[in-house]
C-alpha cells in the first residue's frame, strides 16, 4: 500500500519522528551504563527488561539496550549475572536471586569508583 514507513506517516498526515533512533544515536555505552546503574541502584528489578518498560522510565529499555545490541548484553557490560539459575523464567525466588546478583554487581561498580 505504502512504500515506505515515511509515506504512510505523510498519508496519515503525521510528521515523521524518529524518536528511538535519536536517543539511541545520543548515547554512548558509558552513559546508558551510568543510567542503567542509577535505576538497578533504585530498584533491582529494573534488570528484567519487562519490569523496566513496565516502569516509564526515560530514556526507554529501548533506547538503552541500543548500544549494546540488546538488554541481555547490557546487563552483562554491567556485571549482572542475567543468566544465573532461577533468574530466568517464573520461579518462586526469581526476585529473591535478582536482589542477591544486583547486590554483588553493586559491590562491583563501587571498587570501580
Amino acid at each position: 500500500m505504502f512504500g515506505s514507513w515515511h509515506e504512510a506517516l505523510v498519508a496519515a498526515g503525521l510528521e515523521k519522528t524518529n524518536t528511538i533512533t535519536v536517543a539511541q544515536k545520543s548515547l554512548s555505552k558509558d552513559e546508558a551504563a551510568t543510567i542503567l546503574k542509577e535505576a538497578i541502584r533504585e530498584d533491582y528489578k529494573l534488570i528484567f527488561f519487562t519490569n523496566y518498560l513496565k516502569s516509564g522510565k526515560k530514556p526507554s529499555a529501548h533506547a538503552l539496550s541500543y548500544p549494546f545490541y540488546n538488554w541481555r548484553a547490557a546487563m552483562k557490560y554491567l556485571s549482572i549475572d542475567i543468566d544465573r539459575k532461577g533468574l530466568l523464567g517464573k520461579t518462586n525466588f526469581k526476585f529473591a536471586i535478582a536482589k542477591i546478583v544486583v547486590s554483588e554487581a553493586i559491590e562491583k561498580w563501587d571498587k570501580e569508583l
